[in-house]
């Protein structure tokens, strides 16, 4: 194309120019380059074509650039993530950059100062740059990009520019990466772009794929493939799933051209590209996870999910791989869920309802609650605000605002089903459930439904339906570098946008960052196994952060004064030691795997079981004492009376009991031995009238006094472990999915509290302020005097104790040798 003479041009042909997606000139040979598989030249009138070098096998050869020079032919491979130079005298190649690249795709450079520049439109998206050699090497751009292709530079003026496929955008900065701004932005998505500089014009190419501007996806249950339909001749081709099990909803990410599904087997959220490659788990979830419905907002990077097995709504960042909890109350079985990227909305079904909330969770209202019941699918017209919604108890499609009013039946069939999905394109509807072996379409006033394309459905669970022509047009308060939040932006009407973090983490005064969560007063330490986890729950709002663990937890106490949680697993032998951010601190080791465990805050001991022993451990675990040995059961729990230093435990055995006995094992008694099955949870009022609470698998919740008097049945339910605070007991309760209860101490108002998240929850633990105050004791100042352990006694006294190996002198202070 002559750009001097009206773009007037000439065709040329070469042949072997399949899959080339960028191309350079030599000026020195007036030879064009290209590169697929092959290293391929042609002359600039179509002669003399000639594959110069075969390429790895592996090679997806993406940009190109050509030094007339030095005589180097510089490429990117997306396949093998490197960037090779080609000599184009022998056409020996050496690889420059060999390690950290995702996704590289244009290449430039400059001959002057023998520097490369390029893209990469992995996560996260950058630009950078380094000698032709590879070295010093330097991130140049490496934040507000999402999908970068096209890259040029002006050598002269020290200034390069690129475009983005998200919401097509053209920006620039110093080759330092300095000074950077937006010059052109179209409220468009293409799928890829390339830029050129001439004199003082960008000329740029935008592109399109033409076979996937209209489709349709669908998911069937019996089939480990994806149906994905033409709309424009109803013919079809199925993509097959990698590893798929039981496949459920469906979604399309359009910036990256990527299928997005679930699998309720397999408990993940997986993705791969529209023709099949590239298929990859974007996350496992708990074993109890029932991922029913995902939806994307592809403006915001976004995608939306519901668990209706942990009666949960979260968010991931599909660029950053963060995620948050938005929604985890009164929640029953949420299945379908859209998004409305203008206005920063989501809508969802529930049991018997349809609600909507901000993205954060906020400003959450009931839109329809009657007549409905599960298996209700969704779609929502943001555009007029009408949302139409299918369920299979009355076979119904009906229509909506999206503020619940003007509800009407459209369309109503009494064959029975059990499942059905929905998608809207324009004017209509597209229907299908489980009755149905094709795709059925409806126009939005209820009229005209008739089947489409062909008869090749068994049992569909999910449709997705994607037309760029009805894509959302526009930006909003997230879509250029994510609103300026380091981690989540959730958009809101005219354009703004509210930042948010990760449930560990917390919004600081900026309003964009996010560090730190703020460790609430009064809050519950809750293991969960099933998670591999750690909830932190605020009992005066029941919100939460999560600390995430490589290993599976046990039990766990806290150190209020260091705010360090220690934990026991079931896969390791130390004790662990964490600070309440969830940063390893350090680790205890002992010779046998700890289980039970729990802290005497005032006298500074640890006390552990394992098993049928109980010891005693120094908080940096250099002393170690057995205080309870060889005991006749299993010991299931520990409890702490720090004032008096008295030690309680339950034991499983053919006689199931609770006991008691000093810090140091003497004056030990049987509390209870009767009644008792499984007694896994154990906790005492030390501020009240002195009482035990416990529960046991034989689904009971019961109290005594602290010398075993006074036997009380204060509930029935299946529960696990249990706490004491103020007037009431938080329990794990397990009798349908493990969640969180309160009751009074006298078994009065139980109620759920908190989200119901627990997959297996082993362990509880409250700290609040008051649990500082409950002393002094006679250790707490000064250790008591002792060289080693100091355990306290009633009315401010103490005794000092030794390690295993040692024992006291006779002044009752300092330890000897047991020789």
């Amino acid at each position: 194309m002559d750009i001097n003479n009206n773009y007037s041009y000439v065709r040329i042909s070469f042949p072997n120019f399949f899959k080339a997606y960028d191309i350079d000139y030599d000026r020195t040979d007036r030879v064009i380059y290209w590169v697929n598989n092959k290293l391929n030249s042609g002359s600039i009138f179509g002669m003399n074509v000639t594959s110069v070098r075969s390429l790895n096998i592996h090679t997806v050869a993406y940009g190109i650039a050509v030094d007339s020079i030095s005589r180097l032919l510089f490429y990117t491979d997306l396949g093998n993530h490197i960037i090779a130079a080609i000599s184009l005298e022998d056409y020996s190649q050496k690889t420059v950059i060999s390690s950290g690249l995702v996704s590289p795709r244009a290449i430039v450079i400059d001959p002057i100062n023998g520097t490369i520049y390029w893209v990469d439109s992995g996560s996260p998206a950058k630009i950078e740059k380094s000698n032709y050699d590879g070295t010093n090497r330097q991130e140049v751009v490496n934040t507000g990009l999402t999908s970068p292709y096209g890259l040029d530079v002006d050598i002269n003026g020290g200034v390069m520019y690129w475009c983005d496929g998200n919401m097509f955008r053209i920006e620039r900065a110093n080759v330092d990466g300095s000074n950077r701004s937006l010059i052109y932005q179209e409220q468009v998505l293409v799928y890829g772009c390339s830029i050129s500089l001439y004199q003082s014009y960008l000329y740029f190419t935008k592109w399109w794929n033409s076979t996937t501007n209209n489709f349709i996806l669908a998911i069937d249950e019996s089939k480990i493939f994806v149906h994905r339909i033409n709309m424009d001749n109803y013919s079809y081709a199925r993509i097959p799933i990698q590893n798929g099990n039981l496949l459920y909803a469906i979604e399309y990410d359009p910036i990256n051209a990527a299928m997005l599904w679930t699998d309720l087997n397999y408990r993940q959220i997986n993705s791969g590209y529209i023709y099949g490659d590239n298929q990859k788990t974007l996350r496992d979830f708990r074993y109890y996870a029932v991922l029913k419905g995902i939806a994307v907002d592809f403006i915001s990077r976004l995608l939306f999910y519901t668990d209706s097995g942990g009666n949960i709504i979260s968010v991931i960042s599909l660029d950053k791989n963060i995620t948050k909890t938005v929604i985890s109350d009164a929640l029953n079985t949420p299945q379908a869920i859209m998004t409305d990227p203008t206005k920063g909305m989501i809508y969802w079904s529930n049991l018997n309802k349809i609600e909507k909330s901000n993205y954060d969770g906020s400003n959450r209202q009931e839109v329809i609650n009657t007549g409905l019941n599960a298996n209700v699918d969704l779609a929502v017209d943001i555009n007029v605000g009408v949302m139409y919604w299918c369920h299979y108890n009355t076979r119904e499609i009906e229509a909506a605002n999206v503020d619940g009013s003007h509800r009407k039946v459209l369309y109503q069939d009494p064959t029975s089903i059990y499942k059905c999905s929905i998608a809207l394109h324009e004017s209509y509807l597209y229907y299908i459930d489980s009755a149905q072996s094709a795709l059925m379409r409806i126009a939005t006033d209820g009229s005209g439904m008739t089947s489409v394309g062909p008869s090749i459905f068994h049992n569909v669970m999910d449709i997705h339906l994607h037309s760029n022509s009805s894509m959302i047009q526009g930006v909003n308060g997230c879509s250029n570098n994510s609103g300026g939040c380091s981690h989540f932006c959730f958009p809101q009407p005219g354009g703004s946008k509210v930042c948010d973090c990760p449930n560990n983490m917390t919004l600081q005064p900026d309003g964009l960052s996010c560090g730190n969560y703020t460790v609430p007063v009064h809050f519950l330490l809750i293991t969960d196994p099933g998670y591999r986890g750690i909830y932190i729950l605020d009992i005066s709002n029941y919100r939460f952060a999560t600390i995430d663990l490589e290993y599976y937890p046990n039990a766990v106490t806290y150190d209020p004064i260091n705010k360090n949680i220690y934990l026991t697993n079931w896969r390791l032998q130390p004790i662990i030691i964490l600070s309440i951010y969830g940063d390893i601190q350090r680790q205890l080791y002992i010779d046998v795997p700890a289980e039970e465990i729990a802290l005497d805050v005032l006298s500074r001991v640890l006390f552990y079981s394992d098993k049928r022993n109980i010891a005693a451990l120094s908080m940096d675990g250099s002393l170690h004492k057995i205080v309870i040995r060889n005991n006749s059961g299993y010991i299931l729990a520990i409890a702490l009376d720090p004032i008096n230093g008295t030690i309680f435990w339950t034991a499983l055995g053919n006689n199931s009991k609770i006991e008691k006995s000093n810090y140091d094992g003497t004056n030990r008694q049987e509390l209870i031995n009767s009644g008792l099955v499984n007694p896994t949870g154990l906790t005492i009022d030390i501020r009240g009238i002195g009482r035990l609470y416990w529960c046991d698998t034989a689904s009971v919740i019961e109290r005594a006094n602290v010398d075993g008097t006074n036997r009380q049945l204060i509930y029935q339910g299946q529960f696990y472990k249990i706490v004491f605070y103020q007037s009431h007991l938080y329990i794990t309760e397990n009798s349908y999915r493990w969640s969180l209860m309160r009751i009074g101490t006298d078994g009065s108002n139980p109620v759920h509290v908190g989200p119901s998240l627990f997959g297996y929850s082993t362990d509880i633990y409250l700290q609040s302020n008051e649990s500082g105050s409950l002393g002094p004791n006679g250790c707490s100042i000064g250790n008591g005097g002792c060289s080693h352990f100091c355990f306290p006694r009633p009315g401010g006294l103490k005794v000092c104790d030794c390690p295993d190996g040692l024992t006291i002198r006779s002044d009752g202070y300092t330890c000897r040798s047991c020789e």
